[in-house]
């Protein structure tokens, strides 16, 4: 069952209005630390035609690049592959960075971070997270590269196109009628747990927790993930999710128009067995994602709550900013 939470932000929660003389107090994060941890399979398997590689489970092949390295945000640039499209397989942009503290014999929780639309891999969302101690990567999912210019508050100048082979653009479902795998989600998800696998193999990381947090698009590819991938110690998605087909804002749009993509990657159904503890966070005044579909995603979850914080406004500086996503990822680690 939901756990409804109030905001930090403002003392409120989903059932108090400002006019309330007592507004609610957030109560202290009760999920579960998550076991038994499922690594070597795809855990949702409800949807034939999406069906991930089992190798996307294991430690990519990578390659670095230092040429695009953020020296002053401490991360470092890497290509990971990941699955084939056009006959070859793609690679994907990764910022990681490490805390300095980190060791094989002390070895830090970690994050996988996914922008949202007109983002791209952030090295200071990568730096927010590594000063709360946390390794984390950031990932492009749509084949692009970060200029110099790329920050969570850039709003233009932000990409260029990669220098490697990779998958397709966000083309807002417009390549409905394409394959699954031929699909920019299916790619960007894929991408998403070759994130994760990477994380992973660095020995300063405990890979029993890696949590994951998207905004907007993010926050969509980040519900398909973490259902598809039981590693997951958390996920927290920030406006985007599930179960918007029906509903009013932009996307509830994008899925009547396309209708296979609803089925494909909107069904609420994939986190009906998800066991990942799962914050998903949203404002009433969000034009691009309902908040009734946010609440269903959070009452069908196994182990979810929701938050809504008034006034948030809809950007990346403002997801990626959100100090309950932080209290919830401590506790899911049992970082202090």
């Amino acid at each position: 069952m939901a756990i409804f939470l109030a905001a930090l932000s403002c003392g409120l929660c989903v059932s108090c209005g400002p006019d309330d003389p007592d507004p609610y107090e957030m109560p202290e994060f009760d999920f579960s630390q998550k076991g038994n941890i499922v690594d070597d399979r795809q855990y949702y398997s409800g949807i034939d035609e999406v069906q991930f590689p089992n190798q996307l489970w294991n430690t990519p092949a990578f390659e670095r690049a230092a040429q695009y390295d953020r020296l002053d945000q401490g991360v470092e640039a890497y290509f990971l592959q990941s699955v084939s499209y056009n006959d070859a397989p793609t690679y994907v942009f990764a910022y990681v960075g490490i805390p300095a503290t980190a060791t094989k014999d002390n070895p830090v929780p970690g994050v996988v971070l996914i922008h949202g639309g007109g983002g791209t891999a952030f090295c200071d969302w990568v730096k927010m997270w590594n000063d709360l101690g946390y390794a984390a990567i950031a990932i492009d999912t749509e084949g692009e590269i970060p200029t110099e210019n790329a920050s969570l508050n850039s709003s233009s100048d932000a990409t260029f196109e990669s220098i490697m082979h990779h998958g397709p653009s966000n083309t807002d479902y417009k390549d409905h009628a394409k394959p699954a795998n031929e699909q920019f989600l299916y790619h960007a998800i894929a991408g998403t747990i070759v994130a994760n696998s990477f994380l992973s193999s660095f020995e300063q990381v405990d890979s029993s927790k890696i949590g994951l947090t998207g905004i907007s698009w993010g926050g969509v590819i980040a519900t398909n993930a973490v259902a598809y991938d039981d590693r997951f110690a958390f996920a927290a998605p920030v406006y985007g999710a599930v179960a918007m087909t029906g509903t009013s804002g932009i996307f509830g749009t994008l899925y009547d128009t396309y209708p296979r993509c609803s089925f494909l990657w909107d069904d609420v159904e994939m986190l009906r067995n998800c066991r990942t503890p799962i914050l998903f966070v949203n404002w009433d005044g969000d034009p691009f994602f309902a908040v009734d579909a946010t609440e269903k995603c959070a009452n069908t979850a196994m182990n979810a709550g929701m938050i809504l914080i008034p006034e948030l406004g809809h950007g990346h500086l403002q997801g990626a900013n959100i100090q309950e996503i932080f209290i919830f990822a401590s506790n899911a680690t049992a970082v202090q």
